[in-house]
């Protein structure tokens, strides 16, 4: 159904989950970690435990969606350029969301982090998509499996 949308295929779906889920438990490792050594009771300590999670995720993340669940052999530079921009664009929002749901809205700061991930999982298969990994007119590239 998804590849009839144009969308991708259940293969690259799956192959996304499974990376996803990896770098989001280790993510969520490293954030609960930074938080147990700096003061997350405060701003700067839960954009710092945030900031380092995400970045230390960043290169696996980008290798395994690249080589393994899109199968690109497009251009390195340029995926790895708006790679970067999406990066830049999530981490500021996720920086913002954590802290707003967690130190102004009272939520639990793992479950705040957690939800933020979510939502960055969504957003970031649509523009791996049809941006990032797509061909020209916008359809996925990769083998189907």
């Amino acid at each position: 159904m998804l590849s009839k949308l144009g969308f991708c295929d259940i293969g690259t779906l799956v192959r996304y989950l499974v990376v996803g889920s990896t770098s989001f438990a280790l993510e969520l490792a490293l954030f609960y970690a930074m938080s147990a050594v700096l003061d997350t009771e405060g701003a700067l300590g839960v954009a710092v435990s945030n900031t380092v999670a995400y970045s230390a995720v960043f290169a696996y993340n980008f290798m395994l969606t690249r080589r393994w669940t899109f199968r690109s052999e497009g251009r390195i530079g340029r995926q790895a350029t708006m790679h970067l921009t999406l990066f830049a664009v999530n981490l500021i929002v996720s920086n913002v969301a954590v802290y707003s749901a967690s130190l102004r809205l009272g939520m639990d700061l793992y479950v705040a982090k957690a939800a933020t991930m979510c939502l960055m999982v969504l957003w970031n298969l649509l523009i791996y998509v049809k941006v990032i990994y797509a061909d020209k007119g916008g359809r996925p590239k990769g083998r189907a499996t």
